[in-house]
C-alpha cells in the first residue's frame, strides 16, 4: 500500500514550528543503550481484539492520538541531547497485514521487538495492524512499538485507552473531542528530592563495587553472539480469574505483595536452572522499575504519556534450601529501603563521565556476563474497559528487548480484565530457548503451588 503523505506545515519564518526537551538522565541512558546494542529498549505491547472494528477508524484515531501526546510527535534533535516535538501532526504510517493464521500476530510481534528505530529520522514508535480477510474477520491483532524514551509501561496502557476510546467513538458515528496536552520536562527536572551529580556519581560507584564482589557468580552467557545476530524470544501466558485471586490473597496472608512474589519465584526458578542442583548458593541481581509520577512536582496523573520510571537494584542469596515466601518478604523488605535510599538521577550532569559510566558495563570483567539476573515489571491494573461495544479486548500483552544481554530474563506483568498477563523476554542465542522454557516451567511451578 502507498505511503502516507505528510503535510508540512511552517511558521512565518519558513521553518517547522517544533518544541523541544532536554534529555534526562533516564532518557540518555536508554538512548546509550539502544545506540550501542542494536535496538535495546525498545518496548512493545498487543492487544488482541474482536468484533467490528475498521483500518481506517485505528488510522484516523492515531492521528488523533498524536495531536493529543506530544511524545508521539518526538524524534531526536541532531545534537542527540534532546527531543524535538513536532507543533503538527505528521500521521503514523500504519502497516496493515492480512491475518491468515491464529498465530500469526507472534511473528510480527517478533519483528517489532527485534526492529531498531532509525533514530536520526522520523517518529520514535511504530504501529501495525492484523485484520482477518481469509478467516475470521472479526479477530483483530493492534501492536504498537516504541522507544524507551517516550514511553513507560504504564503509558502503554494511556495509549491503548486513548486510541481504542477514539475508534469507538468514530465507528459510533462520533467525532472525538481531542484536548491536546502540554510538554512536560524530562522526569528528573521535575522531582520533589534534588540530587546532585556528585551524589548520584558515589551512589554509581557504591553499586559498581557491590557488583564487583559478586562478578564470579555472575552468570555467563550461553553461547555469546555478535549483536544483530542476537534475538528477543517471548512467551506469553495468561492466569484466570480465580488463580490471581489466590495469589493476592497468599501474598495478604505472607505479608508480601505480588511484585516481590512474583520476582521471588523467577529467582528461585533461574538458580535452579542456571545455577546447578549440586552447586553453592548463588547472590543475585533483580531490577524492580519504580513509578515516578507521584514523585514529581506537581504529580503527573494519568492523562499522559512518557517515561516516568526510574530503577532499584536489590540483590538477593538462593540457595537449594530458599523459601520462595522467605525471599519474596526480604525483597519487599530491601525494595522498600533501595526506594528510601535511590539516588535519582540529578537535574544536572556530567555527559561525558555518565557515557563513561554505563559503557563500563561491557568491558572488563563484566564482558559476557548478566550482570542483571532477573527483571520484573509489574503494570498493575491497566487502566482498559475490556468491552467497547462494537468490539471487545480480549487479551493484553507486553515486553521488551536487551539485545545487549545485561539481562538473563524479563518479566513483563499486567492485571487486564481481572486476569494476571504474562510476557517473558530473553536474548537468543545468549540464553537458549530450551533453557528459558526450563526456567519459565520451573516459574509456574513455584507460583502455584507456594
Amino acid at each position: 500500500m502507498a505511503p502516507t503523505k505528510f503535510t508540512v506545515k511552517l511558521n512565518n519564518k519558513g521553518d517547522l514550528t517544533m518544541a523541544n526537551r532536554k534529555l534526562g538522565m533516564g532518557d540518555n541512558f536508554v538512548k546509550f543503550a539502544y545506540e550501542n546494542a542494536n535496538g535495546t529498549t525498545g518496548v512493545s505491547a498487543v492487544v488482541h481484539l474482536t468484533g467490528t472494528i475498521t483500518s481506517a477508524s485505528i488510522r484516523q484515531s492515531l492521528v488523533l492520538l498524536q495531536s493529543r501526546h506530544p511524545l508521539l510527535r518526538a524524534s531526536f534533535s541532531p545534537s542527540g541531547d534532546s527531543l524535538e516535538i513536532d507543533e503538527h501532526t505528521f500521521p503514523l504510517p500504519l502497516d496493515i497485514v492480512a491475518r491468515n493464521d491464529p498465530e500469526q500476530w507472534k511473528h510480527v510481534y517478533r519483528q517489532h521487538l527485534n526492529q531498531a528505530f532509525a533514530l536520526k529520522e522520523g517518529y520514535l514508535w511504530r504501529a501495525t495492524y492484523l485484520t482477518g480477510e481469509n478467516i475470521n474477520e472479526q479477530e483483530h491483532e493492534l501492536i504498537v512499538s516504541f522507544h524507551h524514551c517516550v514511553i513507560d509501561g504504564l503509558s502503554i496502557g494511556i495509549f491503548y485507552r486513548d486510541l481504542l476510546n477514539y475508534a469507538r467513538i468514530i465507528l459510533e458515528g462520533g467525532r472525538p473531542e481531542v484536548k491536546k496536552l502540554p510538554l512536560l520536562p524530562n522526569t528528573e527536572a521535575m522531582l520533589k528530592k534534588h540530587v546532585t551529580w556528585e551524589h548520584y556519581k558515589a551512589g554509581s560507584e557504591s553499586g559498581f563495587t557491590e557488583l564487583l564482589k559478586i562478578i564470579d557468580q555472575l552468570y555467563s552467557y550461553e553461547k555469546d553472539a555478535p549483536l544483530m545476530e542476537r534475538t528477543t524470544e517471548f512467551f506469553v501466558m495468561e492466569s484466570n480469574e480465580n488463580e490471581l485471586l489466590q495469589m493476592l490473597n497468599k501474598v495478604r496472608k505472607n505479608d508480601s505483595t505480588l511484585t516481590s512474589l512474583l520476582s521471588a519465584a523467577l529467582l528461585i526458578a533461574v538458580y535452579r536452572v542456571k545455577g546447578g542442583m549440586n552447586s553453592n548458593g548463588r547472590i543475585q541481581v533483580a531490577n524492580t522499575p519504580v513509578n515516578m509520577r507521584n514523585n514529581c512536582l506537581p504529580p503527573i496523573g494519568l492523562d499522559n504519556i512518557g517515561p516516568y520510571v526510574s530503577m532499584i537494584s536489590t540483590f538477593h542469596y538462593t540457595d537449594l534450601a530458599t523459601s520462595v515466601w522467605d525471599l519474596a518478604r526480604s525483597f519487599k523488605e530491601s525494595s522498600i529501603k533501595a526506594i528510601e535510599e535511590q539516588s535519582y538521577g540529578p537535574r544536572d550532569i556530567n555527559k561525558l563521565e555518565y557515557l563513561q559510566m554505563l559503557s563500563r558495563l561491557n568491558e572488563g570483567p563484566f564482558a559476557d556476563k548478566y550482570v542483571l539476573g532477573v527483571g520484573v515489571t509489574n503494570y498493575g491494573v491497566i487502566d482498559l474497559p475490556a468491552d467497547y461495544g462494537l468490539f471487545q479486548i480480549n487479551k493484553f500483552y507486553s515486553g521488551a528487548s536487551r539485545h545487549g544481554g545485561d539481562w538473563l530474563t524479563l518479566l513483563h506483568t499486567a492485571t487486564f480484565d481481572n486476569k494476571l498477563t504474562y510476557c517473558f523476554c530473553y536474548e537468543e542465542p545468549l540464553l537458549s530457548s530450551e533453557n528459558a522454557g526450563k526456567i519459565i516451567e520451573e516459574f509456574f511451578g513455584i507460583l502455584f503451588n507456594c
